[in-house]
């Protein structure tokens, strides 16, 4: 740490770079300029948030399980489930835990099928590109709005 010897005698270590901000992340001019005394800015805190307003698809077209599709749709503090085969399920959900870029949620007040179901806990792990996450052994995919509208029309068909 101090110093090494190089062709040249001994040097000392360079001074560390300044950190980069993201221009993501900036929220203040002051931030921007830097002091150069600073730490980095943190990363936002994963949260329910990543997953809000937005319909996530795992499927499989063929193979052991045969064909099927489930989406899962976050809203607040509020979830719907959908698929083919049949699966219908909604309820409450809850961040219970975060463990870097996994979530454990609590899916609770669960209605499946039209019947009351037991609260359970899942782990769910959120792709570094927020695209995705997987859970359960599925990985579901962020869709845009139209592949949403789409998906919705052929499950309306299906019933």
């Amino acid at each position: 740490m101090g110093s090494s010897i190089g062709c040249s005698g001994v040097s000392a270590d360079p001074a560390p770079p300044e950190p980069v901000i993201p221009i993501a992340s900036i929220t203040s001019v002051a931030q921007a300029a830097g002091s150069g005394t600073s730490a980095p800015a943190a990363a936002p805190a994963l949260g329910l948030s990543v997953l809000d307003a937005t319909h996530w698809v795992a499927s499989d077209t063929g193979g052991d399980a045969g064909v099927w599709r489930l989406g899962y749709r976050f809203d607040g503090n509020r979830y719907t489930t959908s698929g083919y085969p049949p699966w219908e399920e909604s309820g409450r959900v809850e961040l219970v835990e975060v463990d870097g870029r996994r979530m454990l949620l609590k899916f609770d007040d669960r209605v499946y099928d039209g019947k009351d179901d037991d609260p359970v806990n899942r782990w769910v792990e959120i792709a570094a590109d927020d695209q995705s996450f997987a859970m359960g052994g599925m990985v579901f995919q962020r869709q845009p709005h139209e592949a949403t509208v789409a998906a919705d029309s052929e499950e309306t068909a299906q019933r």
